[in-house]
């Protein structure tokens, strides 16, 4: 369901990459992310969040993490248009200042990756580090960066 009409779509310049056959399940990677973006060690307030379910037949471990999609359904079902494409890595960003917290970004998802901030009411979600000259935080603190974790670049997702 689309709120208002795309007139041009373009694509972010990559995603992030998890790899479940490499992780470890350590979660380093939540508490370099939460304490990127909040100022603290707090997974809940990560935007890359690794599961490990031991009854699940294919892989236990598992990641929630935004795949930058090309038509986002997240931007294109926001009432208030508080997604949009920013940065040098054309990542698709939550504006929190327009955010309302009422994650019809979430519902719209086919993954439904956006989460809902309990402390400021609004939706947060990956935006690949754009501010960050580094890069993605959660690559840098990975063990495994390059394995379990990694940025692939120029990656098309419809």
């Amino acid at each position: 369901m689309s709120h208002r009409p795309k007139a041009e779509v373009t694509a972010a310049k990559g995603r992030l990459v998890f790899s479940p056959d490499w992780c470890r399940a350590c979660r380093i990677c939540e508490v370099a992310c939460s304490i990127v973006k909040e100022g603290e060690a707090s997974p809940a307030l990560a935007r890359i969040n690794v599961e490990y379910d031991e009854f699940q037949p294919v892989s236990p471990i598992s990641a929630s993490l935004c795949f930058q999609c090309v038509a986002a359904e997240c931007e294109a079902s926001c009432p208030v248009e508080a997604i949009s494409r920013e940065g040098k890595a054309g990542a698709l960003v939550i504006d929190e200042e327009k955010c309302t917290g009422c994650m019809q970004c979430q519902e719209a998802c086919p993954w439904g990756v956006p989460k809902y901030h309990p402390g400021k009411g609004v939706a947060i979600k990956c935006d690949l580090c754009q501010d960050r000259a580094e890069g993605p935080a959660c690559i840098a603190a990975c063990p495994l960066a390059g394995k379990a974790l990694k940025f692939e670049p120029e990656y098309y997702m419809g």
